[in-house]
């Protein structure tokens, strides 16, 4: 989860309201805060916790005014932290980078694209020299036989 912390002032005779909603990579809209009327003559702290996500999230804040003008809206300092990275895949598999996909472990660097974006393949894999394994090769690949002497 994360945590966002946002100040506002919410001050006249007739002020509307004020919604924090926060949008994801995914498209859903999930609303973090509403608030409405007269809330003093002081900036006052909100703050909420969320899912984190790795898709991305954006925020919206909007603001709605009352009946007349005689009323005032101000936002300043919204800030996100306290954000603990969700692992979605047991401690024995591979998660790649566009979560939710896990691979086994013995799948990494094995010269085959197990996760969509490759993240196996493109992370640590290292330069092989066929010294401790094949290096992921299979088969004769149209030679006879080879083994590593």
């Amino acid at each position: 989860t994360c945590q966002y912390n946002l100040w506002y002032f919410m001050h006249g005779v007739d002020v509307g309201s004020l919604d924090i909603s926060a949008e994801y990579g995914n498209g859903t809209i999930s609303s973090l805060s509403k608030l409405d009327g007269e809330q003093g003559q002081a900036w006052m702290l909100s703050s909420s916790s969320f899912p984190s996500t790795n898709d991305g999230v954006r925020f919206r804040v909007t603001g709605k005014r009352g009946r007349n003008y005689m009323s005032d809206i101000a936002i300043d300092d919204l800030s996100v932290g306290n954000c603990a990275v969700q692992n979605f895949c047991p401690t024995e598999q591979f998660s790649c980078l566009d979560k939710p996909h896990c691979v086994s472990q013995d799948m990494i660097c094995d010269l085959n694209s197990d996760c969509p974006d490759n993240s196996d393949e493109n992370r640590h894999c290292g330069a092989c020299d066929f010294e401790h394994s094949r290096c992921g090769f299979v088969g004769s690949f149209g030679l006879t036989s080879w083994k590593r002497t």
